[in-house]
């Protein structure tokens, strides 16, 4: 959200939270900063992802632009002084690489990897479940 009023005008700003950054409503509230919900019908959202997938798998410029955009929003909310908003270990960032049309997830070098993050970001990966196999034929032999 930028600035939206200026020279003592009132404003209007649309502000779109993750599930993770709630807190931030009570944040406004505080000082004075009046929130109001709008509930969207789901059975009017439409998926939208199928629309720039093609696009975006065709152009590995776009590809570069989106992993960018994507380790930029992490990289945000990881720099965030206000930790009990911004929790970057609580973003489903799967699902956020997912949601811009990305097929795997980018590595983020300030974020610390779990087992759990390997098997995520390998899970959907043929080449990995390939590796896999040969591991197994290999160690079967041996």
């Amino acid at each position: 959200v930028g600035r939206t009023a200026r020279m003592e005008n009132a404003g209007h700003a649309l502000l779109m939270l993750d599930p993770t950054e709630e807190a931030m409503v009570q944040k406004l509230e505080d000082k004075n900063i009046p929130i109001a919900e709008i509930n969207i019908n789901p059975e009017k959202v439409q998926c939208s992802l199928p629309q720039f997938q093609g696009p975006l798998a065709k152009s590995i410029e776009l590809q570069e632009k989106a992993e960018k955009a994507y380790k930029a929003y992490a990289r945000a909310v990881y720099l965030r002084a206000d930790k009990e908003v911004f929790q970057t270990e609580k973003l489903n960032l799967e699902e956020f690489a997912k949601s811009m049309g990305l097929v795997s997830i980018p590595h983020l070098k300030f974020r610390k990897v779990t087992p759990g993050d390997l098997l995520n970001r390998r899970e959907n990966s043929e080449l990995e479940q390939l590796r896999a196999e040969i591991r197994e034929e290999r160690g079967q032999r041996v």
